[in-house]
Parts: structure tokens; sequence; C-alpha cells
């Protein structure tokens, strides 16, 4: 789903520069002349930095849908570790 900045909330997956970062903050800013903005502090999921960006108000962005599937650990193989998923019993090693 694209959507604009201006219904960004706390919580929210989106992404942004080809990653998948967090919103932990969201700050409206309104101008008396021009289109407001919006700064919003992000963290990325995979690397863990965090960030602090400014959107225009009338820019998109792509919100992201994660699905949590409940699993159980099982086992680490060297660097490796080993899940299972509860439901269907597949082994996934990460």
């Amino acid at each position: 789903m694209i959507d604009t900045v201006t219904s960004l909330k706390k919580g929210m997956l989106i992404k942004y520069n080809n990653g998948l970062y967090v919103v932990f903050t969201c700050r409206h800013n309104f101008t008396a002349r021009g289109s407001g903005s919006v700064i919003v502090k992000l963290k990325n999921l995979e690397t863990g930095i965090n960030a602090e960006v400014k959107f225009r108000s009338d820019e998109k962005y792509e919100e992201v849908e994660l699905d949590e599937i409940p699993m159980e650990y099982l086992y680490q193989d060297g660097d490796m570790y080993c899940f299972m998923n509860n439901t269907t019993y597949e082994q996934i090693l990460v």
C-alpha cells in the first residue's frame, strides 16, 4: 500500500531507501506558507541504525506488512540457529 507521509504512525513498518524501517516517532510541522513537513525517527530492521528523516507532506511511502509465525527454537548449528514452525513442523535455519 502506498500512502502519504501525513498518515505515518508510531510502530508502522515502511520501505525507505531499499530497506525496512520501523517508525519510532512522528512529528508534523506546519508552516504558514507552503506545505508542511513530517519529521520521522526510523530504525532499520537489518542494521539496527536509527535515522531521523524529514519528509515533505506530499511525499509517499510504501507500508510493509509482515506475517508473524509462532516458531520454537530447537538448536544451534555453528553460526546457524534452527527453528521449527509450530503448525507445519517445518524446520528453518537462520
